[in-house]
């Protein structure tokens, strides 16, 4: 079976998307109301089966995932991400955060690899989703405008993924 990840920009609807992927109940919920209160528009999934299912169907901007999951855990989401949609920023979580952990998420692609249980953690998390829509790649003629609602997208919806 193929998947689709959809990858128009959240300037189109003038809103940046967020995709909050966790098997904790708890965190999905935490995080949920930091970020809408940051004025994002919020999504959850809570494996990495469900995460792929949903970027088949919407458009996301950043990803948000914690790294131990059942099934598929966050690095191989991240890798099927960045081999899908390498524009979309992934941003990983953890409860143990390792040194070779931190280097295999960044060598995969990841813009940053935070620990849940580290003080400060919500914070450091919306400064590094701030960043992520500040990214370059992700800006791409923005000018530093939150968003622009008349430049088209750009891209084409729906890449596949390989098998």
């Amino acid at each position: 079976m193929r998947n689709v990840i959809a990858t128009t920009t959240f300037r189109t609807a003038g809103v940046a998307r967020i995709l909050i992927v966790d098997d904790e109940p708890s965190m999905r919920t935490m995080l949920t109301a930091a970020l809408s209160g940051e004025g994002y528009q919020v999504d959850c999934a809570a494996s990495g089966v469900e995460a792929l299912g949903h970027l088949g169907r919407e458009t996301v901007d950043v990803v948000i995932s914690d790294v131990m999951m059942p099934g598929m855990n966050g690095i191989e989401l991240l890798k099927e991400i960045k081999r899908g949609a390498p524009e979309i920023e992934v941003i990983l979580m953890t409860g143990c955060c390792s040194v070779q952990l931190i280097e295999e998420a960044l060598r995969s692609g990841a813009m940053a690899c935070l620990e849940k249980n580290s003080t400060g953690f919500v914070l450091k998390l919306l400064a590094e989703v701030e960043q992520a829509l500040n990214h370059p790649n992700f800006l791409d003629g923005c000018r530093g405008l939150r968003c622009l609602q008349t430049q088209p997208p750009r891209h084409e919806p729906g890449r596949l993924l390989p098998e």
